[in-house]
């Protein structure tokens, strides 16, 4: 399944760029999830959501609600009651575009709380790096802040989907 996402990515790239492209591939992915896609061995619902996430990453969504603040022990947090919202606001009915950026935006404050929390104990400076780092949410989320540094935009995609949709933002002139 991963490698059919990998071999998609740029496929999938280039139809989200635009949007009355993206508008007719989301069409067609609810509209073969609706109806039960179920036969081939991609994921439909894995693909609609890594889609609509990418969408968002490109159009910068407004969420569906505030942030959601996971419970946190320590330096330690559960993103069940995470996973809990998100189910609920799709069960009531909010654009799942709205739900992705509520979903990202809730682990960028996560991300934000844990790290800060850690700083304050430990008194490190933080080098975000890997694919995760390449959101720019959180991104926004640690701007301006002392002693937090991302690794150069373009070069955290670690892992194999995240590189490639960097080639293919990378042939297309994007980055």
């Amino acid at each position: 399944q991963l490698i059919l996402l990998i071999l998609l990515a740029p496929v999938i790239y280039g139809l989200l760029k635009r949007p009355w492209t993206a508008a007719v591939y989301f069409a067609g992915l609810t509209a073969a999830l609706w109806v039960g896609w179920d036969k081939t061995p991609l994921n439909g619902d894995a693909l609609f959501y890594y889609s609509a996430a990418a969408f968002l990453a490109m159009r910068e969504e407004k969420p569906a609600e505030k942030p959601f603040a996971a419970k946190m022990q320590g330096l330690f947090f559960s993103l069940s009651g995470l996973e809990n919202k998100f189910k609920a606001l799709l069960d009531k009915g909010c654009p799942k575009e709205q739900v992705a950026a509520f979903v990202t935006q809730s682990i960028a404050e996560t991300v934000y709380r844990v790290t800060k929390k850690a700083q304050k104990e430990e008194g490190l400076p933080v080098l975000f790096s890997g694919g995760v780092s390449a959101s720019s949410q959180l991104q926004r989320r640690f701007e301006g802040k002392d002693q937090v540094a991302f690794a150069q935009n373009g070069w955290g995609g670690d892992n194999a989907l995240g590189a490639a949709l960097l080639a293919a933002m990378w042939k297309e002139g994007v980055l």
